[in-house]
């Protein structure tokens, strides 16, 4: 049996709800295009894990059975859950991880997202096994922020004073677990990966992507498509 556990935090993928800042550049419908077909990328590697067990959260218990049919309707036997209600990003990724570790099994928790075409099995299986060694892994995105978080111990202060959607989450989190005294793995301990918010972010990543990656056929369409509005 695994010890470690993923949460992947997710919503459905509804025009008008989900990746608003992309949608200003390629209008509600092909953002939750991208949005729908990346996360399901995420779904399909995280079930390839052999370290870890993954499970979808969702945001609102509302959303439970449409992520539930969702997740079938990909081909997928997830775990899905509703996140614990709580008021903000941080203290929502610190409720999954304390959940995770609270079961008997669980020792190391992890938490990534859904905006992230080039996350895969290995590098989810890569943060599992430094928690070996290591109290946190931090995955970097290049805005600033983390796409991964996992850790050995939920220590609640790690979500606090955190500005959320800013360029300082990273070093924020970290000056955090400098306070803390956590053992924190190298930051090259994993890649720093594109997560995608805006039309610029998906144009960079794609500019960036292996050829045959599963979303670049959707995601050349949506920019496709953008160019010509623009015109």
């Amino acid at each position: 049996m695994v010890n470690a556990e993923v949460a992947i935090f997710a919503r459905l993928p509804v025009a008008g709800k989900v990746k608003t800042r992309l949608a200003a550049g390629v209008g509600f419908e092909k953002a939750a295009t991208f949005y729908k077909a990346c996360a399901e990328h995420v779904f399909v590697e995280t079930s390839r894990c052999t370290t870890a067990q993954a499970k979808v959260h969702c945001s609102m218990a509302s959303d439970l059975p449409g992520i539930r049919d969702w997740v079938a309707a990909a081909g997928l036997s997830l775990l899905c859950t509703c996140q614990v209600a709580r008021p903000d990003l941080g203290l929502r990724m610190h409720a999954s991880l304390e959940s995770a570790l609270d079961q008997h099994h669980i020792s190391k928790a992890l938490v990534i997202g859904t905006d992230i075409p080039a996350i895969s099995a290995s590098i989810v299986d890569r943060a599992v096994a430094a928690l070996d060694s290591h109290q946190l892994v931090l995955g970097p995105a290049f805005d600033g922020g983390y796409y991964l978080l996992g850790t050995t111990c939920a220590a609640l202060q790690l979500f606090e004073g955190i500005e959320w959607s800013s360029d300082k989450v990273l070093q924020q989190t970290l000056q955090q677990a400098k306070v803390l005294q956590l053992d924190v793995a190298p930051l090259d301990t994993l890649p720093t990966l594109q997560d995608i918010d805006t039309l610029q972010d998906l144009e960079r990543w794609r500019s960036q992507s292996p050829p045959g990656h599963p979303i670049e056929a959707v995601v050349d369409t949506i920019l496709k498509a953008s160019a010509s509005d623009s015109h």
